[in-house]
């Protein structure tokens, strides 16, 4: 097999991958590539800084890694896991059915009027963030009963790995909690109001002025 055969074969095993997930795939090709182009570069940042650019994509499980360059085990460790998390542990339709006891076509309005947020094309995929869970892992409720003011700040294609950290992870913009730094999550199951959390990812996602005026009317709703 020649060479090019042989990169065209890979690309094609590439762009499986990435449908699998139910991600749209000219967007995360672009996102692997720009993430490439970023990682390549020389940078100024210190050990320290690139560390935490590390943790933060989930490249690193352990301490300080010790080494200031990028090798290429830690890139495609913070692509696979970027990429493929998020995907790997969302819940699927019928986990959502068995834990929670709502219909299919329950679920799918859910989606469709707001009130959850989910992705994939040949089947839906619904970010674990939106949900407390039973001691079996099942869906058994929502985080907070006005969730849709945060789906309202989260852009149709926004990446799922991104949202997900951003949920997930400690966040110094919102009240701390008895005096810890909490993360998105935390403070919605400990009652914050979804407002904070919605300006948290209109912050840093790529919302219109459109999906900002429509978490300004669903906060004035519950107001």
């Amino acid at each position: 097999m020649s060479n090019t055969s042989a990169v065209a074969e890979q690309f094609r095993d590439l762009e499986q991958a990435i449908e699998g997930l139910g991600l749209p795939l000219d967007r995360t090709v672009a996102e692997l590539a720009a993430l490439y182009r970023a990682l390549a570069k020389p940078s100024q940042l210190d050990l320290d800084m690139r560390h935490l650019q590390l943790e933060w994509l989930g490249a690193y499980d352990l301490p300080h890694p010790g080494q200031i360059g990028f090798s290429r085990e830690a890139m495609m460790s913070v692509l696979s896991r970027s990429v493929g998390i998020e995907a790997v542990e969302a819940f699927e339709l019928q986990d959502l059915q068995r834990g929670m006891g709502f219909p299919a076509s329950q679920l799918r309005a859910f989606v469709r009027d707001g009130h959850l947020w989910a992705y994939g094309e040949a089947s839906l995929k619904f970010p674990r963030w939106q949900f407390v869970y039973d001691r079996d892992g099942f869906p058994r409720g929502f985080i907070s009963d006005r969730l849709r003011i945060v789906v309202a700040a989260i852009p149709g294609d926004a990446n799922p790995g991104l949202v997900r950290s951003l949920m997930t992870l400690s966040c110094p913009a919102l009240p701390s909690i008895r005096g810890r730094e909490v993360s998105p999550r935390e403070y919605l199951l400990a009652g914050g109001a979804p407002s904070a959390v919605a300006a948290v990812l209109l912050r840093y996602l790529e919302a219109d002025l459109e999906q900002s005026c429509e978490v300004a009317n669903r906060v004035s709703e519950w107001a």
